[in-house]
């Protein structure tokens, strides 16, 4: 069992309740091309399966490193094999392809040679399909809510008339069928993040191509193409950042944004002014800002549009990190682990004015807006957390099983502890100093901390 402690308290228990979030969570599930019940990981305590972008984010942000074997049935739990006999990825259309980055981290943990050939399969069959369907030539962009953005209030005005709350219903009604596009799902839109997910996965499947020996150039040369085309449509140098939605919304998506910079979609000069242009509230980066007026004239904030979502956060913090903005990195660090303990969980969505469990105002089937409420011990939430303690004050980076660790300590602490961390056939014990102290095991980083490795076989 992985464990961490470091000199705050609350950074110390904030992950015992990640991990006790997560591992609550974990079911008996079988779907997809699991042809037997296998624990898997749910999206939150009371959802009944996974969810593929959540499985994605989830494997990427920590349940590759905590549990390789639920991680593995939980990505292939969500995959589906159609009446062709091709394996896709399922899930919704927009975001599904996220998977593609779930699946490559699990295999730079685990360096599972056996799976790569159904990573590789279901990311390329998927992307044939999604571009056929969805891609736009004229922008070079695919059309697709945000990532995050099942709900309408994700959306200017013209997206909340629907007969749902849900956006893939919007093209079911009437008056909206004019503008639904001839091909796909119909919902015409251009966001940030979910291009920067497409991006994301020509550049993993290109390298499995080429680490089984097969040509991936074809798929280097759409990535480079989208990328283009995303700095081309959604860049705003007016604003110094990337908008939300091309032609639509200058808005910020906090998860876009924080994308652009993960994925390597922004330049490191763009990347910096992304970070110094960005509008943090006073409870963490929102989602979306800012609000909506249809919601802010109720008095309050929608559910998708200025509320706090730990996932997001955790996703801008380590933007922010790689970046070298630690101010707005431990901004958000800080209000994970206090609401965390504070709460005794990991919440869904917060008020980012009070700090408190909040779902947020959006449409209802009947067309009124009412409030929504926050889900509790939320799977993405935990793990927004617990990427923060592996891949920023760890600072763990790991390549086919191999890790390397360049940890970097938050102001105040000096001292941090981990252990019982699995990477490739080994488990770790890391001990970080601030101290300065050598021994003959300690590796002295570039911070001027000091790292203790204790290796034991698995």
């Amino acid at each position: 069992m992985i464990q961490f402690t470091c000199n705050d308290e609350t950074l110390t228990k904030a992950f015992a309740i990640a991990m006790q979030d997560v591992n609550g969570n974990v079911k008996p599930y079988k779907a997809g091309l699991l042809e037997e019940e296998r624990p898997c990981l749910m999206a939150g305590a009371f959802y009944d399966t996974p969810w593929t972008r959540d499985t994605a984010i989830n494997v990427w942000n920590a349940v590759a490193l905590g549990d390789r074997t639920v991680a593995k049935d939980t990505l292939c739990s969500v995959l589906e094999k159609g009446a062709d006999g091709k394996v896709r990825i399922g899930g919704e259309y927009w975001d599904c392809i996220l998977w593609a980055q779930g699946a490559d981290q699990y295999l730079k943990v685990t360096g599972d040679v056996a799976f790569r050939s159904t990573a590789r399969e279901a990311i390329a069959n998927t992307l044939a399909l999604l571009e056929d369907e969805e891609f736009d030539k004229e922008r070079g962009l695919f059309r697709g809510a945000a990532v995050y953005g099942d709900g309408v209030s994700a959306y200017p005005d013209k997206y909340a008339n629907t007969n749902h709350s849900g956006i893939a219903n919007w093209p079911t009604r009437r008056e909206n069928r004019r503008m639904v596009p001839k091909k796909g799902h119909g919902v015409p839109m251009f966001t940030l993040s979910t291009n920067c997910c497409y991006y994301r996965a020509y550049v993993v499947c290109a390298e499995l191509c080429e680490a089984m020996g097969m040509d991936g150039g074809s798929f280097r040369k759409k990535g480079e193409a989208l990328r283009k085309a995303i700095n081309d449509r959604f860049w705003n140098e007016e604003i110094g950042s990337y908008d939300y939605m091309a032609e639509e919304c200058d808005f910020q998506e906090g998860m876009g944004i924080a994308y652009a910079i993960l994925f390597g979609v922004a330049d490191a000069g763009r990347a910096r002014r992304v970070m110094e242009n960005a509008q943090v509230t006073e409870g963490g980066v929102a989602c979306v800002w800012p609000c909506f007026e249809r919601y802010t004239r109720l008095g309050n904030y929608g559910r998708h549009a200025g509320l706090i979502w730990p996932h997001v956060q955790g996703f801008f913090a380590r933007a922010a990190f790689e970046t070298g903005f630690e101010d707005k990195y431990e901004k958000e660090l800080r209000l994970l682990a206090e609401r965390a303990v504070e709460n005794g969980e990991f919440h869904e969505i917060y008020h980012p004015e009070t700090g408190k469990p909040y779902g947020g105002l959006q449409e209802y089937a009947d067309g009124h807006i009412g409030e929504w409420g926050s889900c509790t011990h939320q799977t993405w939430s935990a793990t927004a957390y617990l990427s923060l303690i592996y891949y920023c004050i760890l600072g763990a980076k790991v390549e086919d099983g191999e890790v390397t660790f360049r940890p970097r300590l938050p102001q105040g602490v000096t001292e941090a502890h981990i252990s019982g961390l699995p990477i490739g056939s080994c488990t770790f014990d890391v001990t970080i100093s601030a101290k300065g102290e050598e021994t003959e095991k300690t590796c002295k980083t570039n911070t001027g901390e000091q790292v203790t490795l204790q290796l034991r076989s698995n």
